[in-house]
């Protein structure tokens, strides 16, 4: 009976000190995989200099500063269906010959209110005169999700395409996500 007490307080012990619960978080899936493909209208906001909502380092010389948004919808593992929200700043050599450096967040919302936010960084380069791949990291930013994904972690990768002509982008996603698969933004 003893060692059964023990091990209760051990097991007390391990669940109120992980970081999930300390946050205020339910408990964590482990890691699984996520994987999707999202499509959506892109809308180009110039600045010079500084474009409101966005924060620079540094901006290299004669370079060009600009908002990049994205929204659509698609499919995405542990989500379904989604509508999306991409919204970068961007820098862009006007020469075309370093492409677009590119950091932001990208908003997952699934039918039933759960989102999914990751935040990003990467770079873009010209495939022809009026199409560009760009190639990002990302992390999940976990205290900006609701739902099941509210305290989620993980990160992964994410390409690109966009075509100036059509205004339009197909992003496709992969990477390791952890998230509460218990707490449900439709319960």
């Amino acid at each position: 009976m003893k060692i059964l007490r023990i091990i209760t307080v051990v097991l007390l012990l391990f669940v109120v000190g992980s970081p999930a619960a300390s946050a205020g978080y339910g408990p964590m899936k482990g890691l699984v995989p996520i994987k999707g493909t999202v499509v959506g209208a892109d809308t180009f906001t110039p600045g010079p200099g500084e474009v409101t909502g966005c924060v620079y380092d540094s901006v290299p010389d004669g370079w060009l500063t600009y908002r990049f948004t994205t929204k659509g919808t698609g499919n995405v593992s542990h989500l379904g269906k989604v509508d999306f929200v991409l919204d970068n700043c961007s820098m862009l050599n006007p020469q075309f010959t370093e492409g677009v450096i590119a950091y932001g967040t990208v908003t997952f919302i699934a039918a039933n209110g759960d989102v999914l936010v990751i935040k990003h960084e990467g770079t873009s380069v010209a495939t022809s005169p009026t199409d560009y791949k760009a190639q990002y990291t990302w992390e999940v930013v976990g205290e900006k999700g609701k739902g099941r994904f509210l305290g989620a972690t993980g990160e992964g990768t994410s390409t690109g395409l966009t075509s100036l002509p059509d205004e339009a982008s197909e992003i496709t996603l992969r990477g390791m996500i952890a998230f509460d698969a218990s707490n449900r933004s439709d319960r």
